[in-house]
């Protein structure tokens, strides 16, 4: 082109030389020669081996982005985000495995419950572009009886259970009361229903739950059951 000011669109990444002839009657033409370097926008991308799990929770990352730099090198940035849940409101979490803030497949593992939201940087020539996941991080159920009071001869309870469910997903929840000395002795639901004791004693009361996390702490509730007194 003979024009003095050009414009000109790349449409693919590359380097190119860009090639100015300056042409006069004073004798032999001058040459200029500049190279340019047109690289692609660099979109982050990863997958992680497991996106929901019980604590201690170990995750790794492959990175899968398609990196295309022809004129600078691709750094990567790793920040991670807690978000309080399943039971906790503080996170806590580390790289693992020799692994940092920079790595290409960082590891890390998860110590407190939560909701923590991983997002990858990739820093090129042509600027930062970034990508995220959120991993779920669960934790055992904790389980806790309200008091039974003490009573005299035959006895009726119906056992109240406070229960913190610490994952998303209660659908598998299976519960194990035990009452020895009463009638029925078991039951596998919520709320067990009345529960007889006809006889003076000690008893003890104890729920534990299974959830995806496992077995909770083994809840119990003592009480007393006097004879009626003789008049």
């Amino acid at each position: 082109n003979t024009a003095t000011n050009q414009s000109h669109q790349y449409t693919n990444s590359g380097t190119y030389t860009v090639t100015l002839t300056v042409e006069s009657k004073c004798g032999a033409p001058d040459v200029f020669t500049k190279e340019i370097c047109i690289e692609e926008v660099n979109t982050p991308t990863f997958n992680v081996d497991n996106e929901a799990g019980c604590i201690p929770f170990n995750v790794a990352v492959t990175n899968t982005t398609s990196v295309n730099t022809v004129c600078s090198t691709a750094r990567y940035e790793w920040q991670v985000t807690y978000a309080a849940s399943n039971c906790e409101t503080v996170g806590a979490w580390t790289f693992t495995n020799g692994t940092d803030k920079n790595s290409e497949e960082p590891q890390f593992l998860f110590t407190n419950a939560g909701l923590y939201t991983l997002t990858q940087k990739i820093i090129t020539g042509c600027g930062i572009e970034t990508n995220s996941k959120i991993i779920e991080v669960k934790k055992p159920s904790t389980v806790s009886i309200d008091p039974i009071n003490n009573a005299c001869d035959n006895l009726t309870i119906n056992p109240i259970a406070s229960i913190q469910n610490c994952t998303s997903d209660v659908s598998g929840v299976t519960y194990n009361w035990s009452f020895t000395g009463g009638n029925p002795s078991t039951a596998t639901t919520l709320d067990p229903g009345n529960i007889v004791y006809d006889a003076p004693g000690i008893y003890e009361v104890t729920l534990q739950i299974t959830s995806d996390c496992s077995l909770s702490n083994l809840a119990t509730q003592t009480f007393e059951v006097f004879e009626k007194p003789v008049i």
